[in-house]
């Protein structure tokens, strides 16, 4: 790996960690320059090298390069988390990754990652680059009409993968991985439960009012 590679990858880990990290603060505290300093402690501990290996390098050996999907929704929360307050709100209303793309991603992960393991879907992993990029490009217009944002995403994740920017990944990891889609699913089965846990508290106070 080249070390523009390198060093593009080490700032995706980061921007990624940094988005979880900020987001594991703002449930503790309020302050927004109180959470810039432990951001910062944060950056130098996740980067400093412990026996020729850092947390961010370690996390790049066990887990390769994230996808530049997840690294711009990051950069999405991160740029709204900061800034909120400063500009009209309505500007950062609008999700990056909305409830119905995250449905979208889950679809395509399970015919992507199955294919991968050899079960009986479509292996869209391993079509040829024309096709893939035709079936990109109709994803990136279905996701435009449910979250314009996300529709430019995929074209950024694209240009990404032609300037080989984490690498030499297929296309299909700029734009999606495994712990963007297990996220998904996860966030998925969360709002099923607070749903059917919704129904259930309604139907016993409809019980008890009867």
């Amino acid at each position: 790996m080249n070390l523009a590679v390198n060093l593009t990858t080490n700032i995706s880990i980061n921007i990624i960690a940094l988005a979880g990290i900020i987001w594991c603060f703002s449930q503790f505290f309020t302050s927004k320059k109180y959470i810039a300093l432990l951001s910062v402690v944060w950056i130098c501990v996740f980067n400093i090298s412990l026996m020729e290996w850092s947390l961010c390098a370690y996390i790049y050996a066990l887990f390769d390069a994230p996808s530049m999907m997840f690294v711009l929704i990051c950069l999405f929360y991160l740029a709204r988390f900061w800034v909120s307050g400063y500009v009209a709100q309505d500007l950062w209303d609008k999700s990056f990754f909305s409830v119905n793309v995250q449905y979208v991603w889950i679809i395509l992960g399970i015919f992507l990652y199955s294919g991968i393991l050899g079960y009986n879907f479509v292996d869209i992993y391993h079509l040829e680059f024309r096709i893939t990029l035709f079936i990109l490009c109709i994803i990136s217009i279905v996701s435009y009409s449910l979250n314009g944002l996300t529709g430019w995403g995929i074209i950024l994740c694209i240009i990404a993968y032609q300037m080989q920017i984490l690498g030499e990944m297929s296309i299909w990891s700029y734009c999606i991985d495994p712990f963007l889609w297990v996220g998904c699913i996860g966030m998925a089965l969360w709002r099923g439960f607070c749903f059917g846990y919704r129904i259930c508290v309604g139907v016993r106070n409809g019980k008890k009012m009867a």
